[in-house]
């Protein structure tokens, strides 16, 4: 990022994607990953509670400073799997991992997190077009303080044709920080 008049902000930022997809007749199998090395900012912007304002005639406000300048690495990597047992009905398995480290830690804005998932799921085709599937999901988020949550939810799709796809997912997750109180 270049600003021509402020040089103390300008940086250069890496960034990797990669994919491998392995597919067969019967299963599709892979892993995707990403990896940053980033400058990122902590700014003061004003709050949403400024007066005025109506839908699609929003106020106006700062732009906001630049606070604190700070560096971010990056890295997820999430592994798939979906198997065809038969014409009608699929198994699949999914799985992520990431993690962020700051250069500096600032409270309640930017701080070191990582966030593991695995989720697991049963499909039946039921017509060319549509399908119902259900999955269950686990996951763990640690920063200075870890959650747990698990959940459950059921999908219905339709393909109206090879470029339009609708979906409609319906679910529920139980969440549980470290302090025991439960959302």
């Amino acid at each position: 990022t270049y600003f021509p008049d402020e040089p103390d902000d300008d940086s250069v930022d890496g960034f990797l994607d990669a994919e491998f997809v392995d597919v067969t007749p019967r299963r599709r199998i892979g892993v995707v990953g990403a990896f940053s090395h980033q400058a990122v900012v902590r700014s003061e912007l004003p709050g949403g509670d400024e007066g005025g304002g109506d839908l699609g005639e929003p106020v106006d406000g700062d732009s906001g400073r630049f606070v604190e300048h700070n560096t971010r690495n990056y890295g997820r990597i999430a592994p798939f799997v979906r198997y065809d047992v038969t014409q009608r009905q699929w198994i699949q398995a999914e799985a992520h991992y990431l993690h962020a480290d700051f250069e500096k830690q600032l409270e309640n804005a930017q701080q070191d997190f990582s966030e593991t998932a695995i989720s697991a799921g049963w499909g039946f085709r039921y017509s060319e077009r549509s399908s119902v599937s259900l999955r269950t999901v686990a996951s763990r988020y640690e920063t200075t303080f870890d959650t747990d949550a698990y959940g459950a939810f059921v999908q219905w799709d339709t393909n109206f044709s090879e470029t339009s796809r609708f979906y409609v997912r319906a679910g529920a997750q139980q969440t549980e920080p470290e302090n025991g109180e439960r959302d």
